[in-house]
């Protein structure tokens, strides 16, 4: 759910900045590991470290403007809580701001489920408003052989770091440590013409 409120008769310059944002942070590496069930996550400090300086470029804060716990299990073992939590991302220009509203659950055996909720509660309210891409990699989400289709793919642009070049250049990151599901996306802009690789002109 998410709540707009302005004090402006202009509009609302919040709305200009989460899209700067968008536009300067097109995924997250991921750093963390999970070991037992071999996949790849980002964490929190991932997160953060990719749209940290593009929320102070775009003079955007967030802040947590409420939390609520809507579910609370105590078992032999483990111990469960789901969180309701709200924050608010507020345009330092004119105070204008978007209020966002997430669900997030964690599990643990000791006192550390509320902290993991309220991590995850932020992770989801950064994600959805910026829209970045799946958190979480297995061994069929990014395949080996669909980075060497793109890289093939790239060679009618003037090769691979040809291509790397031009996506650094335009905020869209590394291309060999995109998700599949992304890389397949962006050859597919390029193909509709919705997004134009103009590799020689820049050179």
């Amino acid at each position: 759910m998410v709540n707009i409120s302005t004090q402006s008769a202009n509009p609302p310059k919040v709305f200009a900045a989460i899209a700067s944002v968008m536009a300067a942070v097109s995924h997250v590496k991921k750093t963390g590991e999970n070991k037992h069930h071999r996949y790849a996550f980002a964490s929190e400090s991932d997160l953060i470290i990719a749209v940290r300086p593009a929320m102070i470029r775009a003079g955007l804060i967030l802040i947590p403007t409420g939390k609520e716990i809507i579910e609370h299990n105590s078992g032999s073992k483990m111990t469960h809580v789901s969180v309701k939590g709200k924050f608010a991302f507020i345009s330092v220009e004119d105070g204008s701001s978007v209020v966002v509203e997430v669900l997030a659950s964690a599990a643990d055996s000791q006192d550390k489920y509320l902290s993991k909720a309220e991590t995850q509660l932020e992770k989801y309210a950064l994600v959805q408003t910026f829209l970045l891409p799946r958190l979480m990699t297995d061994p069929d989400y990014e395949s080996p052989d669909n980075l060497k289709a793109f890289e093939s793919w790239c060679s009618s642009f003037g090769g691979f770091e040809a291509v790397r070049g031009y996506c650094y250049r335009r905020g869209f990151g590394d291309p060999s440590e995109w998700s599949t599901l992304w890389r397949e996306e962006f050859m597919s802009k390029v193909g509709r013409g919705d997004l134009a690789i103009d590799i020689e002109v820049e050179q």
